[in-house]
């Protein structure tokens, strides 16, 4: 099968991770796969990789932060002739951002099946969608109808946790459509080093216990750091940018 896989993020950023070994374990099956996600060094122009059988198109980044991700006009207008001129079996569109979705609802012009990723919750009480940078705020209130219907409108969906699940369920989407399937971790990246060893390294007391903090956002992390803060021999470990939290 032909597969194409849409990123809305740069490369190397948030669902990139979630969307890219996807992708590598769908090639190594023998399928033809393609990732596109936005470049981080280019700003108008396309340059393509291959990526343990997986080709990867960076595209251009100009305009991809207007008013939230996913805005780039060349980056969308390279992605929709894309999709009308290639055929693919499979589209899969990794949240409803429309450098995603757009170019999906051309390919099935094409004859391909969508299937839709929720991996975050972003319009309504409590979503990550209020992005004080926009410059045009009515994109708001579009993204919290988009972000739902795009779902309603794939042929399938797959979210990232039981929460999303149950949303995508209480839309009205039937459930043989809707896979809840978790990231999991890159076991052939991933190398233990013993207990010992790496605490040594970091300079951590052998008997000091631990609450490890890991995301792309650090926007809950006060959360956490309330949590533990009555567990006074508690260390927490930020993985990631420093934090004004932190530091503060």
């Amino acid at each position: 099968m032909r597969l194409l896989y849409l990123n809305h993020n740069y490369r190397f950023g948030g669902t990139y991770y979630r969307a890219m070994p996807m992708a590598e374990q769908v090639a190594a099956r023998g399928h033809e796969v393609t990732l596109m996600t936005v470049s981080r060094e280019h700003r108008w122009r396309v340059t393509w990789s291959n990526v343990n059988g997986v080709r990867v198109a960076e595209t251009p980044n100009w305009g991809q932060d207007n008013s939230g991700e996913g805005y780039g006009p060349p980056d969308n207008l390279f992605r929709l002739s894309h999709a009308l001129t290639h055929r693919y079996d499979i589209i899969h569109m990794f949240d409803h951002k429309p450098n995603a979705t757009f170019s999906g609802s051309m390919g099935r012009l094409r004859g391909a099946k969508l299937i839709a990723d929720w991996a975050d919750w972003w319009g309504g009480p409590g979503g990550i969608n209020d992005v004080p940078k926009r410059r045009i705020p009515a994109v708001g209130t579009f993204e919290q109808w988009w972000e739902e219907r795009s779902k309603r409108w794939a042929d399938a969906v797959i979210t990232i946790s039981t929460v999303l699940r149950q949303r995508a369920l209480d839309l009205g989407i039937a459930p043989d459509r809707v896979l809840y399937l978790p990231t999991g971790a890159a076991v052939d990246r991933i190398k233990p080093v013993p207990l010992r060893d790496a605490r040594q390294q970091l300079g951590i007391p052998l008997e000091r216990r631990i609450v490890g903090f890991i995301g792309m956002a650090q926007s809950d992390l006060e959360i956490v750091m309330d949590a533990i803060h009555p567990l006074s021999d508690v260390w927490l470990m930020v993985i990631g940018g420093k934090s004004p939290a932190v530091l503060a």
